[in-house]
C-alpha cells in the first residue's frame, strides 16, 4: 500500500495533495456516504416488510443476505471512525431532508405500476425506490472518486472501499427482478418520465449546498461539536459537476 501511494504521489506537490485528501474526506462523508446510508435505510424498510410477509426464504434469503453482509461491513467500518456519532446523526438529518424527494419518487413508481396493471403496487414502488438509490449510491461513489483521479492522478477511493456497496445493489437488483418481473410484464419504470424527473430532484437535493449545511449545522448543535465545522464546508465546482453527471435527459 505504501509503495503504491509513493508511486502515485511522486513528483506532486505534497501540500496540494494533502489539501485534496482533506477536501475529499469532507465531501465524501457529507454526500457520498449519506446516499449510501439512505440506500441502506431504504433496503431495511423493504427487508422488514419481506420478513412480515414470510418472503425471506429460499433464493430470496440468499440474495437479501448478500445485501445484509455488505451493509454490515459498512456499519462496522463507520463504527470504527472516531466521528461515528456525527456521521450517523448526519445521515439521519440528511435523510429527513430528502423525504419529500423520496416520497415523490415512490409516487411516480406507484402510479406507473398501476397504469401497467400491476398488483401490490405499494410494496413494489418502495422496492423500486430502494433499488434506485442503492444503485445510484454506487454510481455516485465511482464518479466522485473519478473526479479526483482526473484532477490529481491519485485513486483516493482505497480508504473508502466499504462504502462501495455494489454487491448489495446487484444482489438486490436480482431480488427485485424476481418480484417485479420487468421483462415478462414489459416494464421499464426507471425510464418513466415522471420518475426521471423525481430522481433528478432527489439528486439536486442530495447535492444541494443549503441542505448539506443545514443538516451539518443541526448535527453540530445536537452533539455540541464545533471542531467539525470545516467538514460541512462545500466547494461548488465538484458539486455542480456531480449534478450534471447524474441529470437524466429524456428524449
Amino acid at each position: 500500500m505504501e509503495a503504491e501511494l509513493t508511486k502515485q504521489i511522486a513528483g506532486r506537490d505534497p501540500n496540494e495533495l494533502l489539501a485534496a485528501a482533506r477536501e475529499c474526506g469532507a465531501m465524501f462523508w457529507s454526500q457520498v456516504c449519506i446516499c449510501v446510508m439512505v440506500g441502506e435505510a431504504l433496503f431495511y424498510e423493504v427487508y422488514d416488510t419481506c420478513e412480515e410477509r414470510g418472503m425471506v426464504r429460499f433464493n430470496n434469503k440468499r440474495l437479501l443476505k448478500v445485501c445484509q453482509e455488505c451493509y454490515g461491513k459498512l456499519d462496522e467500518w463507520i463504527a470504527k471512525n472516531e466521528a461515528k456519532c456525527l456521521i450517523l446523526d448526519y445521515g439521519i438529518q440528511a435523510h429527513k431532508r430528502l423525504e419529500k424527494q423520496l416520497t415523490d419518487l415512490y409516487i411516480t413508481f406507484k402510479i406507473y405500476l398501476e397504469r401497467k396493471g400491476q398488483d401490490d403496487t405499494e410494496f413494489k414502488a418502495h422496492l423500486l425506490v430502494a433499488l434506485t438509490i442503492m444503485h445510484y449510491s454506487v454510481d455516485l461513489y465511482d464518479e466522485f472518486f473519478s473526479l479526483y483521479r482526473v484532477q490529481y492522478g491519485i485513486d483516493m477511493s482505497k480508504d473508502y472501499q466499504p462504502a462501495r456497496v455494489k454487491a448489495a445493489a446487484d444482489s438486490f437488483n436480482r431480488f427485485a427482478e424476481n418480484i417485479i418481473k420487468p421483462t415478462k410484464n414489459n416494464l421499464e419504470p426507471t425510464k418513466n418520465y415522471a420518475s426521471v424527473c423525481a430522481f433528478n430532484a432527489f439528486v439536486d437535493r442530495l447535492l444541494d449546498d443549503k441542505m448539506i449545511d443545514e443538516a451539518g449545522l443541526e448535527v453540530l448543535k445536537l452533539n455540541h461539536q464545533d471542531v467539525y465545522l470545516e467538514q460541512i464546508e462545500r466547494e461548488n465546482m465538484r458539486l455542480d459537476r456531480l449534478k450534471e453527471k447524474y441529470k437524466v435527459v429524456s428524449k
